[in-house]
């Protein structure tokens, strides 16, 4: 029986040790969690099978129907959750990544609504984590987000604007359903590989070749899954795109726990006065002219674009002249992911291409036809023209129809005599109340 262990969040329950886990790769510290559903239709035989010796599956946490909280492997040590799978260039996801596994029998075993309870009891989970490792809300992901072509969980039941409110998680309001440009599997055209380069840039494993393909299909499925739940049909329709748009848009600033292979930029500090044996040596901050151009050159070269030849060539540090020392520059907001930052152009020819759709799907529906000018020309003219029999026959009002539907039978209304113009009035009757006799006194 494996050794028990030191819980690493306060939430847990109880420990129920697997033996299925390993060494981080290279020391790789978690940052980023992965959510997954056991997909089983019993919850302790999932357990029974996540901690048995050679399944060769595991997971950190899992949460019960009823908001148990159960952990099985230590946060320092890797777990066999993720399988295959991808994002934002990295395979390896089991050596970055925590694996919680919420007890739900998945679909295809009905699919049950998740508990209010096991909803509570993964947010403040997930909150603690990512306090405890610095974990930026666009990296806590689906397993279906990762490994789009083999996985569904934890599925479009999964309330993720629950977890975006408790500041678990990146999500933004999806586009409502809308007439627009709608592409499936074999179709071709730039804005799909527009498409493609945004999903790619967010993270997600898709090949940025302008083919509608299976596996472009898969990662649509797996957005619309994630962040507009409503429909997940995989067809890139207005709605996706747009959402998909508003979601790059909002990816928070963050500084990510792993060293960035290019310099931050950040407001130089004051420094302290130097002993005299030891003089102080503050470095300058990096230039960021130098720091944009050399993010677009990176970009460039990772997602191939066409217009790669027509970049201008960098130049090396020396030539671009430096900052002036005289002004401390500005304190810098945090860096964004470098993808996702210089792909702002692509987002705005998308929208341009859906709201120019959107107009010509509104101008076919609102069409004048020659027949409608010949009437509308019709009506305009003057009322003197017409006939006067035509004009009797107007101020007439409109007869029933000849054969109009039989009245509903009903009892015979009496006759009543028509009202005389004058009333007799010993014909009209009186009605006075009788009154009783006042008693006589004796």
């Amino acid at each position: 029986m494996p050794a028990l262990f030191k819980p690493d969040s306060s939430l847990v329950f109880d420990l129920v040790a697997s033996p299925n886990h390993g060494e981080r790769a290279a020391g790789r510290k978690p940052d980023m969690i992965l959510l997954h559903y056991t997909g089983m239709p019993d919850a302790q035989e999932a357990l029974l099978r996540l901690c048995s010796e050679g399944s060769g599956v595991s997971c950190h946490y899992i949460v019960m129907e009823d908001g148990r909280v159960i952990q099985c492997v230590p946060e320092s040590r890797r777990a066999w959750h993720a399988g295959e799978s991808y994002w934002a260039g990295e395979t390896d996801i089991n050596s970055c990544s925590i694996g919680i596994e919420i007890a739900n029998p998945g679909h295809d075993n009905g699919y049950p609504d998740f508990s209010k309870k096991q909803i509570a009891a993964v947010i403040a989970l997930c909150r603690g984590i990512v306090i405890r490792h610095n974990i930026h809300p666009q990296r806590v992901l689906a397993h279906s987000d990762v490994a789009p072509s083999r996985k569904m969980d934890p599925g479009e039941k999964f309330p993720w604007e629950e977890l975006h409110r408790a500041r678990v998680g990146h999500w933004v309001r999806p586009v409502p359903i809308m007439p627009g440009p709608d592409f499936t599997l074999g179709d071709r055209g730039e804005i799909i590989q527009l498409f493609q380069k945004q999903l790619a840039a967010y993270g997600y494993f898709v090949p940025v070749n302008g083919a509608f393909d299976v596996a472009t299909q898969d990662a649509v499925m797996a957005f619309q899954r994630h962040f507009r739940s409503s429909q997940v049909d995989g067809v890139m329709d207005s709605s996706t795109m747009m959402t998909l748009n508003a979601l790059i848009q909002s990816v928070p600033a963050y500084t990510p726990p792993a060293p960035p292979t290019v310099p931050e930029i950040a407001a130089p500090r004051a420094a302290k006065p130097a002993r005299a044996e030891e003089p102080a040596e503050i470095p300058p901050p990096p230039d960021p002219v130098a720091f944009a151009a050399k993010l677009a050159a990176e970009l460039a070269q990772e997602f191939r674009l066409k217009d790669v030849e027509d970049l201008p060539e960098l130049e090396p540090e020396t030539d671009i002249p430096p900052a002036p020392a005289a002004a401390a520059a500005p304190p810098e907001k945090p860096a964004v992911p470098p993808a996702v930052a210089a792909d702002l152009d692509t987002v705005r020819e998308v929208e341009a291409f859906i709201r120019m759709h959107i107009r010509e799907a509104r101008t076919e529906t609102e069409t004048v036809t020659a027949e409608d000018i010949e009437i509308v020309e019709a009506a305009d003219e003057e009322p003197a023209s017409a006939s006067p029999a035509a004009a009797e026959q107007a101020e007439t009002p409109l007869a029933a129809p000849e054969q109009a539907a039989a009245p509903r039978s009903k009892a015979p209304e009496e006759s009543w005599p028509e009202p005389e113009d004058e009333v007799d009035p010993a014909d009209v009757m009186v009605f006075e109340p009788k009154r009783k006799p006042k008693p006589t006194k004796s």
